[in-house]
Parts: structure tokens; C-alpha cells; sequence
């Protein structure tokens, strides 16, 4: 198996879990820590706690490898967990 390489967010405890996949091999590691540069909008700070609370999820998220959506994704799977039919959204 090739080197392994990931992405996570330090928390406050400063505690890191790692659940590595079944066929990583067993025995001595090398594990190295940076910090990720987030990506940021240039001039955009949040203006409420309810906007810096929502700003840090999506950063842990880009962080973490999320794919992020589009408002059309987000809605086609809006749709999809309602049972809604793909036709639904174009009356």
C-alpha cells in the first residue's frame, strides 16, 4: 500500500482518532503533523456567532476533503431523500 495521507481538524482536547483502513499495513509508522491552510475568501468575516459557528463547520469540512455542493446539488438531494421525483422541481 502507498503512503497514506489525510486530512483532519486538531480540536481543543488536542485528542486526534484515526481509523485507518483495513488493508493498511501493521507495524511502525511515521506520522507528520502540519497545519492546513483553509481556504478563505478574502474579506469575509462572519458577523454573528451563528455565521462564525457555520464558517468553522465548512472549513473543518473543506479541511476533511467534503466535496461541497452547489444550491442545485443541494436541492436534488433535498428532493431525493423526500422521495420527491426528478420532475417534481420543474412545474
Amino acid at each position: 500500500m502507498p503512503n497514506l495521507s489525510m486530512e483532519t481538524t486538531v480540536d481543543t482536547d488536542r485528542v486526534l482518532h484515526v481509523v485507518l483502513p483495513s488493508e493498511f499495513p501493521i507495524g511502525a509508522v511515521r506520522i507528520t503533523f502540519e497545519p492546513v491552510v483553509l481556504e478563505t475568501h478574502q474579506g469575509f468575516h462572519p458577523q454573528t456567532d451563528l455565521g462564525r459557528r457555520l464558517w468553522e463547520i465548512r472549513q473543518r469540512a473543506i479541511a476533511s476533503g467534503m466535496k461541497l455542493l452547489s444550491q442545485d446539488e443541494v436541492l436534488a438531494e433535498v428532493r431525493q431523500r423526500r422521495g420527491e421525483s426528478d420532475q417534481a422541481h420543474l412545474c
